[in-house]
């Protein structure tokens, strides 16, 4: 039986009431932080996936994306610059699908590549997750209106219009004239994604402020979330997570932990890819260190995401910058989107039933939002019950006499379910 646990911890922050995730039919906004919860659990020949991109850029004072800052982590994860500048960063939309025919109808836009293995793929699950900073005078959150995303398959054509889920809404400066929204919604987009297969997807419209955001600054950006089935590849245990977690530090340390129960890992030493893990995380900056994330207790790092700054704001695939999207920046400026291999150096032992992670800050402020984890299985037993009969129903075989057999009851077990 798949378990989890969420829990928070700082001098600061207190605890948060839990909120149900089988909210499929109507929109909920909460004023407060959700607790993350299994959204997808499932032991499969498949893994998952996470892709997107964002939709805000620094832009130079004749409004042309700043590149030197949208580019300014490339080379280990850090940048001089993030999209708050204290109040003095301008945060312009992304909108490649520009202000003609089907870009009429969008405020901003940007693409990003499903690439899946070669073979025959089955989508399990497809979630679409938009999040950014709204003003409430330019885009209050609980307006109908404003909890919309469009998305469309490749770079041409009409788009389709999804209406959120849910949206977790965490409303700062309530009342005044200053207030704002820092918001995530989600979307189930399995039945596009199952008709429309690997490629380039289209995403935008969705609220979020441009111009100085303040210290914090102006964010807005997408991902997709799939998990998909190839017979092609090994046993995985597939796990999806989601919430939406404050990680705030104001000069005291602050995490925030997920551990996972009822894994099946393989009793043998394995891979660093046999374990995976993705995140989607919200507000991290390439500028400011002090975020961190650890595996059971063990500090993560790779070549652009430091053991110190983690939440930068990149978009990665195991330590090197995914390509595939439209605009191509390496700073997303306001969302993570990164998958890690985790499988050796992070106390993920042999025959392991649990793995805890946990998010954290020393100084910055960000937001987890998503946490996939696969990991390879034991490998399946399989068992068949077989007999066989003769003509005459004995159980003395003739010379030339037909023998009938029947195998009963094929099927795959886990070891530790054999008798």
């Amino acid at each position: 039986m798949d378990q989890f646990s969420t829990t928070i911890c700082s001098k600061q922050v207190k605890s948060f009431a839990f909120v149900t995730l089988l909210l499929l039919s109507a929109v909920v906004t909460n004023a407060q932080n959700r607790p993350f919860g299994i959204v997808f659990s499932e032991n499969l020949r498949g893994s998952s996936v996470i892709f997107g991109n964002t939709l805000m850029h620094s832009a130079n004072p004749d409004g042309t994306p700043n590149i030197v800052a949208m580019n300014g982590n490339s080379v280990n994860g850090n940048s001089l610059y993030d999209n708050g500048g204290y109040g003095t960063t301008s945060m312009q939309y992304v909108d490649i699908d520009g202000n003609t025919g089907d870009g009429t109808g969008t405020r901003n836009s940007s693409s990003a590549d499903l690439v899946l293995p070669a073979g025959a793929n089955t989508i399990k699950m497809a979630r679409l997750y938009w999040g950014g900073r709204a003003v409430t005078s330019q885009f209050n959150m609980t307006q109908d209106v404003n909890k919309r995303v469009k998305i469309r398959k490749g770079t041409t054509g009409a788009y389709q219009e999804y209406a959120a889920a849910q949206l977790d809404n965490i409303l700062l400066s309530p009342g005044l004239p200053a207030e704002y929204s820092l918001y995530q919604a989600y979307v189930d987009i399995t039945e596009l994604v199952q008709q429309q297969g690997a490629g380039t997807y289209t995403v935008g419209n969705i609220a979020c402020s441009t111009g100085p955001g303040g210290d914090f600054g102006n964010y807005g950006a997408w991902s997709i979330v799939v998990v998909y089935e190839n017979p092609a590849l090994n046993f995985n245990s597939v796990r999806v997570f989601d919430g939406y977690q404050q990680i705030y530090s104001g000069g005291a340390a602050v995490t925030s932990s997920i551990t996972l129960t009822g894994l099946n890992a393989p009793s043998g030493a394995m891979s660093a890819a046999d374990a995976q893990i993705g995140v989607v995380g919200w507000e991290g900056d390439a500028r400011f260190n002090g975020d961190f994330f650890r595996i059971n207790n063990n500090p993560f790092s790779n070549a652009l995401n430091q053991v110190d700054n983690v939440w930068n704001g990149t978009n990665t695939d195991n330590g090197v910058h995914v390509t595939t999207k439209n605009p191509n920046y390496t700073d997303q400026m306001g969302i993570d989107i990164d998958r890690f291999n985790v499988g050796t150096g992070y106390g993920i032992l042999p025959n392991a039933s649990s793995v805890t992670i946990q998010f954290g800050t020393t100084q910055d402020q960000f937001f987890s939002g998503v946490v996939t984890f696969v990991i390879r299985m034991k490998d399946p037993i399989i068992k068949v019950s077989k007999t066989v009969t003769d003509a005459s129903g004995n159980e003395s075989a003739e010379v030339g006499e037909v023998l009938t057999y029947k195998l009963k009851d094929f099927r795959l077990s886990r070891p530790e379910k054999v008798d």
